[in-house]
């Protein structure tokens, strides 16, 4: 007789004959139908009692010598496996020996009833071991030969069985490890019976044949696959838990042999029971951070499948490719954004593998994945690209290399990302230009060496490419210049799929990143052409780069106006001193430092001073590009932005300290080199708040700016900017220095040594130094009367004399005139003396003969000589009325016969100072000087409307009358500029001069515009004739445009109100009224509307914070200023609408009055307001008289009118209840249908363009009689 028999014939002593598992099974299912149904504790403990109180547990459980006859069980039984050669006995250690010693019944309900104690009692330490300890012997029973045979395989007994190992995750819970009170010893002896536990499992999966038992495998699998994901997502609890997670998958491997079913079949399930491991880290965290697994070969399911590559290639192979297909095509519906790119991360990595080891790549698939209809798809794939290119994987064959492409995969990926920045889809537009971006950055050798050889050496010829225009190269400046192409030497096969690609890329970026509406797609956009352009210099000089960045000036979003200012720095700090990008440097950060965003203005400025600051250097030191970049960028700064934007950043430099006494030094050392203006220009702006080391060094530089050395390094303009420095540093100079430079200005003067462009600006400072001088310790003010002092005195004889006396040698000695009568003309203004007037009769004589010359005769010197006598002629003129009403004369003249620019603008800026002395005088030429508004020079426009923008904001000209009207026709500029200014101009006015202007010009331009004559009521233009520019058929768009502009601020009451000022022009206007006002219901709900719409504006007007112009009018328009007397009742909109209803009876008179025939334009427009008003207004067009005129219209027209006033209040409540809903909703479709007829709903700035090319004809309207053009009086 074997040992094992033995064993089994002690083990019956404990067994219960009587019972059947069959019977313990109705126990266990009761109890667990009462967990799940009731919550009630009594009866749970019921069921547990009663299983308790078996005499087979009780005998069990009451005798210790079980626990060691079950081990002694298990050891013989591993013994009889291990080594079977020496202890295994064919003729008694099988079952059908054993079914003698133990009775198969006894013995199942014996395992079955034991083996569930752990579900039972887990608190219990004795139960807990014994079970285990019976589930350990009936799994190794059943590697016994004969247990399927007799039965002692049953799939429902191992279920059960295997539910012991759900108490791993109650003894890793620290919480149920204190209600144990196990000591430390007790729980680390359950680790190791689950470990035991786990190679016994092993064992029987060698022996027992589970092909026919796939519920069993499955069921295995579960508990295992369980096991490892607690270890995922807790962590290891400790180095058994580490030991027990590697145990998994050692049965893994013995779950995938053949006779356990189908390997293939095996892996597929394995795959999908272990998908949602793929969602987490490749290695578990430890949860005390003491576990060291370095030297664990697997601790994720998926370095388990690649290590099964080598043994299951071919099946493996399937597996994968099946995974990577379901989660690009169907992932888990419930997982997040952040765990499909963790899946996808991990097919990545199964496809490396595969390609490595078995030469085969899921390229193929993601390349039609990558045009599925569904978006999803389509993102996956890219994510999935992305994470391929950025995983290097190369194919591991020594054998079969003519199986091997030559052509990288990686070529096919790139050029699909590429071909994906066309998509439609933002989000795929999005993640392709990410992993481009990817590659170029963290991309794998080989993918970054394609792009990088492909991007390098493509030429890229772009269409209509503009560059700046480049100033001349300064001495021994050092510039980034255009490179020359690169010879292709591609180190890979293949370039010719991608070559296409890559060429047009750059426009496919500026056409669909650069112009995308969404802003993140911007920036990355921004982003991934800042690598680009790193790789290939030639993308700044061969494509659109610059002007499509430069666009970007005009962003909206703040992080795109960062990342632009970050990525056009990165590329200068690469390229230092090339001028396109320093071109477009300077048009972005300008205004990046008055951004709205403080973070944004300190990187500008931080820009500034990397790029600025930082690479000043003295002339001997400067060797490199990035030393003579600085003066280049301001000189460009200059001449691309306002004087006001360098200006700041120097003073933002002194407020921020980055501006020391050595930068100042070595600004002072660049004086006298090509770089002087630009020099002089930091020292203006900085001067006054950082001293120099030795300031009188300034005025010895003045001096020899007159050197004819420098003659060539803008002589004229250094001169003028260093005398500004030399006033604003004039407290810091001595008085040797100060008196040297009065004494040397005041000869050269005299002289008529000095540029005349500097003499104003120098006698100022002579009058500074005098100034000075004059101040003492005891007088700290300098006297306020300069009229009588010697020297200014007898510097006014000595040019007065000078110039009668060069009268008559001129134009010899034109250069020593000009630079006396420009000192005359200064020193005239600070004494009380007349001047001369052969003086002025010379002046106005030359000005006169001038303005016969043809244009074609006005060479430079003529013109400057010309514009130099106008200027003259208006200073002599500030002090008398009859000298400014000649001057004034001959101003009108030339801007008759002449229109040039520069004579234009001299002459406008002449108008400006007499206008502040004789307003009157200039106000008579007025009419002149507006006909410049419509010069064919956008800068006579340009300059024009300015010197109105100013005198009106002054107060020194009334907007009014023909001013007014000629000012309004610049909203309708062609010049973007113009029409952009004259927006703000009248915005700023309506906020702070007359907020209800365009109120009266709604009410007024409609006569003035059609030129109608004797018409009383005018009040803005109230002159007996104006000239309209808008009048005739060929403006009426024009005409519209102006009228929208006027709608756009206003409020309904007023506009409801027009219907009581009919005008012409009324058919247009009158029906965007209808379109834009909103039918009004009771007066109750009207008065809370109202209300609430106010506490809505200004709730919209505080977010805006005042930043918007046109909420700016608009608040103004609402809030009239406070005037004399009472305060004027507001009209409220039931008092609107009671006008407007009264004002309907006289549209049918109108209609009758038209002269017939009816032109059809005018019938046409007449028509589109009478059903604008039959659709938005149907309650008031109900009553409206007579019925027979709006029943054509399409209006419910009640005839008999008594009935309205024999309805009671309760019906009428009810029909105005009924119509909320229906109104509202027919509020945002009437406008739409409204603007079908016409396109005239689009804001005027966009309609601008389409003045010239749409043009439609005029309503004929101006026969119509007076009489009927009416206002009641209500």
């Amino acid at each position: 007789m074997s040992e094992l028999i033995v064993i089994f014939q002690k083990l019956n002593e404990f067994l219960d004959h009587a019972l059947v598992w069959e019977q313990i099974e109705e126990i266990y299912e009761a109890q667990r139908t009462k967990n799940t149904i009731t919550t009630a504790p009594n009866e749970t403990e019921e069921s547990s009692v009663q299983l308790m109180n078996l005499p087979l547990i009780q005998k069990t459980l009451a005798n210790d010598q079980i626990g060691f006859l079950l081990l002694d069980l298990c050891t013989t039984i591993r013994s009889l496996r291990t080594d079977p050669c020496e202890s295994y006995d064919n003729t008694y250690d099988c079952w059908d020996q054993l079914i003698k010693a133990v009775p198969r019944d006894s013995y199942l309900a014996f395992v079955y009833a034991i083996g569930g104690l752990l579900q039972v009692s887990p608190m219990k330490q004795a139960h807990i071991k014994i079970s285990l300890l019976v589930v350990d012997v009936y799994f190794l029973s059943l590697t016994i030969p004969g247990a399927k045979g007799y039965h002692i395989f049953h799939e429902d007994i191992i279920t059960h069985c295997l539910q012991v190992f759900a108490h791993i995750e109650r003894i890793q819970n620290p919480e149920f490890r204190l209600q144990l009170q196990a000591s430390h010893q007790q729980i680390v002896s359950l680790w190791l019976q689950f470990s035991t536990l786990c190679d016994d499992l092993k064992l029987v999966l060698r022996y027992v044949h589970l092909s026919d038992h796939q519920g069993t495998r499955n069921a295995i699998l579960r508990k295992l696959i369980d096991i490892q994901y607690l270890n995922h997502e807790k962590g290891y609890a400790n180095a058994y838990a580490v030991n027990l997670h590697q145990k998994c998958f050692e049965i893994f491997e013995e779950m995938i042999n053949a006779h356990n079913g189908e390997p293939e079949q095996t892996l597929l399930k394995l795959m999908n029971m272990t998908v949602f491991l793929h969602t987490y880290p490749s290695r578990p965290k430890s949860q005390n951070g003491n576990c060291n697994t370095a030297d664990n070969e697997c601790e994720h399911i998926s370095d388990w499948f690649i290590k099964c590559i080598g043994k299951y290639a071919r099946l493996l192979v399937k597996v994968l490719n099946f995974y990577i297909e379901c989660i690009v095509t169907n992932p888990v519906k419930s997982w997040k954004g952040d765990q499909v790119q963790k899946a996808l991360e991990y097919a990545a990595k199964y496809d490396a593998n595969l390609f490595t080891k078995c030469n085969e790549s899921c390229v193929q698939f993601l390349c039609e994945a990558i045009y599925a209809d569904e978006v999803m798809i389509r993102s996956r794939a890219i994510d999935l690209i992305a994470k391929i290119l950025q995983t290097e994987s190369k194919v591991d064959w020594q054998m079969f290399r003519h199986e091997v492409s030559n052509t990288p995969r990686e070529v096919l990926l790139i050029k699909e990302l590429i071909d994906s920045l066309q998509d439609q889809n933002n989000n795929i537009k999005l993640k392709a230009v990410q992993a481009l971006n990817l590659v170029l950055t963290r991309g794998s050798p080989i993918a970054q060496q394609i792009l990088n050889e492909c991007v390098k050496f493509t030429t890229f010829f772009d269409e209509n490419v503009h560059l700046p225009d480049e100033p001349r190269v300064g001495k021994n400046e050092i510039r980034f210049e255009k490179p020359n192409g690169q010879q292709p030497q591609y180190t890979f096969e293949g370039h010719g799929i991608v070559e296409s690609c890559i060429s047009k890329m750059p426009s496919h970026i500026f056409e669909y990143l650069y112009q995308s509406p969404m802003s993140y797609i911007r920036r990355a956009g921004i982003m991934f052409m800042e690598q680009l352009v790193k790789l290939n210099p030639l993308l700044i000089f061969n494509t659109n780069f610059v002007t499509e960045t430069a666009k970007l000036i005009e962003e909206p979003t703040a992080l795109v106006r960062k990342q632009t200012l970050l990525s056009l720095d990165a590329i200068l700090e690469s390229y230092p001193n090339c001028y396109p990008v320093i071109f477009v440097w300077c048009k972005i950060i300008a205004p990046m430092l008055h951004d709205n965003d403080p973070k944004n203005t300190e990187l500008a400025m931080e820009c500034f001073r990397s790029r600025v600051l930082l690479n000043i250097k003295g002339i001997d030191q400067s060797n490199r590009p990035e030393h003579f970049m600085p003066w280049v960028i301001i000189r460009t700064m200059l001449s691309t932005q306002s004087r006001f934007y360098l200006q700041n950043c120097f003073h933002l430099a002194l407020h921020q300290r980055m501006l020391s006494p050595q930068i100042i030094g070595i600004i002072e050392s660049h004086l006298l080199t090509s770089n002087s203006t630009e020099a002089w220009i930091v020292l203006n702006f900085i001067s006054g708040k950082i001293k120099s080391k030795e300031p009188d060094i300034l005025i010895h530089q003045f001096i020899s700016l007159e050197s004819v050395i420098i003659l060539n390094w803008n002589k004229e303009q250094n001169m003028l900017i260093a005398i500004e420095v030399l006033a604003s540093c004039i407290q810091d100079f001595s008085y040797t220095a100060l008196n040297h430079a009065f004494n040397h200005i005041l000869s050269h003067i005299k002289d008529g040594q000095m540029l005349p462009i500097i003499v104003g600006k120098a006698f100022d400072f002579l009058l500074l130094i005098d100034n000075r001088s004059q101040m003492t310790e005891k007088r700290k003010q300098p006297p306020t009367d300069t009229a009588n002092k010697p020297w200014i005195t007898d510097l006014h004889e000595h040019l007065e004399k000078a110039i009668l006396e060069g009268i008559s040698d001129f134009p010899d000695n034109r250069d020593t005139l000009m630079c006396h009568l420009y000192a005359f003309t200064e020193v005239n203004l600070q004494t009380r003396l007349r001047p001369n007037q052969t003086i002025i009769s010379f002046i106005h004589k030359f000005i006169t003969e001038c303005a016969k010359l043809k244009e074609s005769e006005l060479h430079l010197d003529n013109e400057r000589l010309f514009n130099s006598m106008i200027l003259l002629a208006g200073r002599l003129s500030l002090r008398d009325s009859c000298v400014a009403r000649t001057t004034c004369m001959l101003y009108a003249h030339i801007l008759k016969l002449i229109d040039r620019p520069p004579i234009i603008n001299t002459i406008l800026v002449a108008l400006s100072d007499l206008c502040k002395k004789h307003t009157q005088i200039v106000e008579n030429i007025t009419d002149r000087i507006l006909c410049k508004l419509n010069s064919p020079y956008d800068v006579n426009r340009l300059e024009t409307f300015k010197c109105f923008e100013k005198l009106v904001l002054q107060d020194q000209l009334k907007l009014r009358g023909s001013l007014l009207l000629c000012l309004l026709s610049t909203l309708l500029d062609v010049s973007k500029e113009i029409s952009s200014r004259a927006s703000d101009f009248f915005s700023e006015f309506l906020s702070k001069k007359n907020p209800t202007l365009f109120q009266k010009c709604l009410i007024e331009c409609p006569f003035v515009f059609n030129e109608f004559k004797n018409f009383d009521g005018l009040d803005s233009f109230a002159e007996a004739h104006i000239k309209s520019p808008l009048k005739g058929e060929s403006h009426q768009k024009s005409r519209q445009l102006l009228y929208e502009h006027f709608l756009k601020d206003m409020d309904d009451i007023n506009m409801i109100l027009y219907f009581g000022q009919l005008k012409l022009d009324i058919f247009y206007i009158l029906k965007r009224v209808c379109q834009l006002a909103k039918e009004q219901k009771s007066s109750n709900d009207t008065q809370e509307e109202a209300e609430d719409m106010i506490d809505i504006n200004e709730i919209v007007e505080n977010e805006e914070g005042g930043g918007n112009s046109k909420a700016a009018s608009k608040s103004a328009a609402k809030n009239p200023g406070i005037g004399r007397g009472r305060r004027k009742r507001e009209t409220t909109m039931p008092e609107a609408m009671t006008v407007m209803e009264k004002s309907l009876i006289f549209i049918p008179t109108i209609y009758e009055n038209l002269n017939q025939p009816i032109d059809p334009e005018v019938e046409k427009s007449f028509n589109g307001v009478c059903k604008a008003l039959a659709k938005k207004f149907p309650n008031l067009m109900e009553y409206a008289q007579p019925p027979k005129f709006w029943k054509k219209y399409n209006c419910k027209v009640n005839t008999n009118p008594r009935k309205r006033k024999s309805r009671n209040r309760r019906e009428n409540l009810n029909d105005d209840a009924d119509e909320v809903d229906h109104n509202s909703s027919r509020d945002n479709s009437d406008e739409s249908d409204f603007d079908s007829d016409e396109s005239d709903g689009e804001p005027l700035i966009t309609k601008r363009r389409c003045v010239d090319n749409s043009l439609n004809n005029a309503n004929k309207v101006s026969d119509l009689p007076i009489e009927y053009i009416f206002n009641p009086n209500i």
